[in-house]
């Protein structure tokens, strides 16, 4: 092993890493501690040791990747690839026909996980492997290989095939369904595309016609998925409306009946403006009926959630002010308990955190369980809680590094296949960890993604040390391939 590898090693990467999972252990930890009062915190202690295994299988794996030249994976990028499309095609196969009893089992609202029998385990605690975090590392590769050896994208016509690589697991990923993960292809494969050199008028035209056709898209989004995108687009004026009922009972003090006027006519106004417009633009688009916004029987018999305008928002004639106050509040309170419960329960622990936090393991929201599935989707708001503004910025800070010196790996590689390994491992890492921080503080929807390095799960770990251990083989050998500067053009 030359000498200079000690020197060309990414050591930042691999700490800021290491301190990323650290702190996710002790989240991890806090998350799944019983409540107060209970004596066992078996279920805590278990995660935390599953976690700790499942670190040292993604270390061995950071290291094994380190050893051979990451341009020998490069020849066999497609077949990876392709091998990786398979597990994918298996779990839309099982899903058609209900599952597999002990293999392939509908949980947490999809068909994404092969459960690794274990005799004597319940099947709620085996563990499992999610296919689709190994086959975003495989997309990296394959495209990377396309766009060294190709120039057709430089043209429009020629970006048919660079996106046709990122629609297949797309649409394998999103019939899960499995929203966020299936997100992801979108941001590696625009960067990758940037650093190779594409047009941006192209990109532009390629932008535009995604946006165009996200309504479309939505239409095929399982109904849960339509639900949380309603919870999204509602959370900003139901909080505000709950918020400023909560500070008038604070202050112990009745509301007067022009501030209920208000209160009513401002949630009213914003959830037309939001929603009815959106389901506007969609029936333009697509020419077809938005059935949950406007609840017809085929929405309710599928279990849409249908949007109570009708009753609750809409004045009735006869009604007096606090009639419409009291009919609001309570569909107020029922949404904050039901569709928007979960992004509300995260807003709050967020802001209970303050600037310093509650201390580990003695969040309010996170102890009392009123965080689902704080470990994972919710982990970063959890550190926010227990860690404060501190210990969230903490967090940011760190995935910054990882970027920052990410792509100085890739600036300072003039190796092509190389340079855009690198890009997309940083897209990646980082539009994840972005968009889970993002969802926690209300900023996207909830798409059910990890936060990369830190959640709990065996698959999401492995996938993002395999992922950084690429980015660390190149950067381990971006002054031993000479080479003239890639993906320069005059235009």
């Amino acid at each position: 092993m030359p000498r200079s590898w000690a020197y060309n090693f990414p050591w930042v990467v691999l700490a800021a890493a290491l301190l990323l999972t650290g702190i996710g252990l002790l989240g991890i930890y806090s998350a799944t501690l019983p409540k107060p009062n209970a004596s066992q915190d078996t279920e805590a202690s278990r995660l935390v040791m599953m976690q700790v295994f499942y670190l040292l299988v993604a270390l061995a794996i950071f290291v094994l990747v380190q050893m051979p030249s990451y341009l020998k994976l490069s020849r066999y990028s497609y077949l990876i690839f392709a091998a990786s499309l398979v597990p994918l095609v298996v779990l839309l196969a099982a899903q058609h026909f209900g599952g597999i009893e002990g293999l392939i089992e509908h949980r947490n609202y999809a068909y994404s996980w092969f459960q690794i029998p274990v005799p004597g385990m319940d099947s709620s605690r085996r563990p499992s492997i999610q296919p689709s975090e190994l086959t975003k590392i495989a997309f990296i590769l394959a495209l990377a290989r396309y766009l060294t050896h190709s120039r057709k994208y430089r043209t429009l016509k020629g970006l048919a095939a660079p996106l046709a690589m990122a629609l297949v697991p797309t649409l394998l990923v999103i019939r899960q369904p499995d929203l966020g993960t299936a997100m992801m292809f979108v941001p590696v494969l625009g960067l990758m595309l940037l650093a190779a050199g594409a047009r941006l008028r192209h990109m532009a035209v390629l932008a535009l016609v995604v946006l165009a056709m996200t309504p479309a898209a939505y239409l095929k989004f399982s109904a849960y998925q339509q639900r949380r995108l309603d919870v999204w687009l509602l959370a900003g004026p139901i909080e505000r409306f709950h918020m400023a009922r909560q500070q008038a009972a604070a202050d112990n003090r009745e509301l007067s009946d022009d501030e209920k006027r208000e209160m009513v006519e401002r949630l009213r106004e914003s959830k037309l403006t939001r929603l009815f417009l959106a389901a506007d633009y969609a029936k333009w688009w697509t020419g077809r009926h938005v059935p949950w916004l406007f609840g017809d029987k085929d929405a309710r018999r599928r279990g849409c959630y249908k949007t109570p305008y009708d009753h609750e928002i809409h004045s009735r004639p006869g009604d007096s002010v606090s009639d419409q106050y009291g009919r609001v509040s309570r569909f107020v309170d029922t949404w904050l308990l039901g569709p928007g419960y979960h992004a509300w329960q995260a807003k709050v622990a967020v802001g209970h955190g303050g600037t310093t936090g509650e201390g580990l393991g003695q969040g309010s929201q996170t102890r009392h369980r009123f965080l689902a599935e704080a470990q994972n989707d919710f982990l970063f708001a959890v550190i926010a809680e227990e860690w404060g503004l501190i210990g969230a910025l903490l967090v940011v800070a760190l995935f910054t590094l990882i970027m920052v010196f990410g792509v100085d790996v890739g600036l300072s590689t003039n190796e092509p296949f190389g340079k855009l390994v690198a890009v997309g491992v940083v897209a990646l890492i980082g539009a994840q960890a972005f968009l889970n921080m993002a969802i926690a503080v209300g900023l996207t929807p909830i798409t059910g993604i990890p936060l990369p390095l830190m959640s709990s799960g065996g698959s999401s770990l492995v996938a993002s040390y395999l992922a950084l251990g690429l980015l660390c083989n190149v950067g381990l050998r971006r002054y031993l391939l000479p080479e003239p500067a890639p993906f320069r053009f005059d235009d």
